[in-house]
């Protein structure tokens, strides 16, 4: 019994036509000078909520006190 599905790669790219349904909560980055783009990217709502987890996770760990036993 295999857990992982060799054929598929663990980290893709974003799908570029997204659902209705992901459109609705869509957020767009973009900053640029003048003419030149420095980031551009779109986050979907699942996208938005992996980061607001992962600064909750950064910030508790960072403010948990060390016990020293």
């Amino acid at each position: 019994m295999t857990f992982f599905n060799f054929s598929e790669p663990l980290l893709r790219e974003k799908q570029q036509e997204l659902d209705f349904q992901d459109i609705q909560g869509l957020v767009c980055l973009n900053y640029q000078i003048g003419n030149f783009i420095l980031f551009s990217k779109f986050y979907t709502r699942v996208d938005q909520a992996f980061i607001v987890w992962g600064l909750i996770s950064i910030w508790d760990f960072r403010n948990r006190p060390v016990s020293t036993y």
